[in-house]
């Protein structure tokens, strides 16, 4: 956990930090980083990362969270 400050415009960072593929913006405040996923669970709408921690979403989103990953994998290293 670590604090990082700056001085550009947050809509700035957010498509840097969105220009690598193991960043995902699932919501519109949002970002998640792929290599922390642990599971997707669509009956229960939950996302569980490698921390355990847990987030609940839409089914739609998490299938488009499922998509992305099953195609675009290959171009995230984790």
């Amino acid at each position: 956990n670590k604090i990082y400050l700056s001085r550009k415009k947050l809509s700035d960072i957010e498509k840097l930090i969105l220009s690598f593929p193991e960043f995902y913006k699932i919501k519109r405040n949002v970002i998640i980083n792929m290599k922390h996923v642990k599971e997707i669970n669509l009956k229960d709408e939950i996302l569980t990362f490698d921390n355990n921690s847990t987030l609940s979403l839409s089914k739609n989103t998490l299938k488009n969270l499922e998509f992305y990953i099953l195609n675009f994998s290959n171009s995230i290293q984790f």
